[in-house]
């Protein structure tokens, strides 16, 4: 339940990071495509604030999922559908960090999955 927890506010702390991100006012243009230029380092920091965010999220997935594997070795079968879900929020959150770390194009898609 504590990695319930610890996950639940990582995930509010990424998702409130990543709406500055996905503002309208964002580096892109509406359709995606083109990326504007990063004009100030509050705008860089903000991102790798939020590359930070993603990253420690998916720390936290992959401690919960490790969590979840020894409770499965225990006989505790409600954890494998916990560990399936953790272990896909680590991948979506791994790659949302990167890509937020570079400014890459498809940065809006993957911080919505995320």
């Amino acid at each position: 339940m504590l990695y319930c927890r610890c996950l639940a506010t990582l995930l509010v702390l990424s998702l409130t990071c990543l709406n500055g991100v996905l503002a309208p006012d964002s580096r892109y243009t509406g359709d995606d495509q083109a990326p504007k230029k990063v004009k100030d380092s509050h705008h860089s920091d903000m991102m790798m604030s939020c590359a930070k965010a993603c990253s420690d999220c998916q720390r936290a997935c992959d401690m919960c999922s490790a969590h979840c594997v020894a409770m499965l070795t225990e006989g505790k079968t409600q954890h494998a559908k916990t560990m399936q879900m953790c272990n896909d929020c680590a991948a979506l959150c791994a790659v949302s960090a990167q890509i937020v770390a570079r400014h890459g194009p498809l940065l809006q898609v993957t911080c919505r999955l995320c």
